[in-house]
């Protein structure tokens, strides 16, 4: 939905008249999308990023003198965390910075296409 809007968005302000009101509507319509799918994204990236942590950090506590009970929660905990957290937009497309420029990128590509058919002739 986002890369529709992205494209689509992009040839409308191609499109629109030089120094209109709907050129500047267009413009900041557009940085609201990329601001709004950014945020997410960039979270969901630093989430992931800290959750890789946490087993090193676990395992960095003084364990060894600790008691038998402590030793096997820990083991435990450890095992649990070894896949790092991974935020999901409707179970189907990891949230990441990748993500995002995959978009980005994708969505440009598709303008440059839409473009090149529309205008290409000229």
């Amino acid at each position: 939905m986002c890369l529709l809007a992205f494209c689509m968005t992009l040839f409308m302000i191609s499109v629109s008249d030089k120094f209109s009101y709907q050129i500047f509507h267009l413009l900041f319509y557009q940085l609201s999308i990329f601001i709004m799918l950014f945020i997410p994204c960039w979270f969901s990236t630093q989430l992931t990023i800290k959750s890789e942590k946490i087993p090193f950090a676990a395992y960095s506590c003084p364990w060894t003198g600790a008691s038998k009970s402590f030793k096997s929660e820990l083991m435990i905990f450890l095992l649990n965390c070894q896949e790092p957290i991974q935020l999901k937009a409707m179970d189907i497309v990891d949230l990441s910075l990748e993500t995002y420029m995959a978009i980005v990128k994708s969505s440009f590509s598709y303008y440059t296409v839409l473009n090149n058919l529309i205008f290409g002739e000229e």
